[in-house]
């Protein structure tokens, strides 16, 4: 149970009622030690939410510079997109990944035509046959790209699994990243005010 007391007016001391007793200077320096260390960690635990939480960050420069080779053959550059960019890491052995690429179609035929572009790039160990048979065998619409070398994660540098993805403005600044399944209703209102659809 944590105690909260004012002992002085510019300071605020939080003390254990556990642990703390008055009777000794000692065990109060010790408290009041113990207690500057958990409200260190709480402040650092809010700053980390907060950037967790926070929108339109800075990407690596190298993000700005990636060209995704697609299966069709086309070069895909970044820096000439001038719309918004949803950049989707999946593999196919990634249940979740599978199983949102049917609304993942759905959103690309929803905005497409009014300057979305997507493009789902396979991680490097999904081996490429895998991919091509899946994309082939699932038709889907929107642009499929490999990441044989590793250069794609290695530019956005925290794909820790999949699915993975990154909104882009046409500006190329980061407005969202989804880790896991995407939340494809919110992520239709982030479009609809990024491409100013009322």
């Amino acid at each position: 149970m944590i105690d909260i007391t004012h002992r002085n007016p510019r300071k605020l001391v939080l003390l254990s009622s556990d642990h703390c007793h008055q009777s000794s200077a000692r065990n109060s320096r010790a408290c009041t030690v113990s207690s500057h260390w958990r409200a260190f960690v709480q402040c650092l635990l809010v700053m980390v939410l907060l950037a967790s939480c926070s929108n339109r960050t800075e990407l690596n420069d190298s993000v700005a510079q990636l060209t995704f080779k697609t299966l069709s053959g086309q070069a895909l550059k970044v820096s000439e997109v001038t719309g918004p960019l949803l950049i989707n890491f999946w593999s196919t052995s990634c249940t979740i990944c599978v199983a949102e690429m049917p609304d993942m179609a759905r959103l690309y035929g929803d905005y497409a035509d009014k300057g979305l572009e997507l493009v789902a790039v396979a991680m490097a160990y999904d081996p490429p046959n895998h991919v091509l048979e899946m994309t082939e065998r699932r038709k889907f619409p929107f642009p499929v790209a490999l990441d044989l070398g590793g250069e794609a994660v290695d530019a956005f540098g925290d794909i820790k699994g999949t699915p993975t993805s990154y909104l882009l403005d046409a500006e190329g600044r980061l407005v969202k990243r989804y880790v896991g399944a995407i939340p494809f209703d919110g992520l239709r209102k982030e479009l609809d005010e990024l491409l100013g659809i009322s």
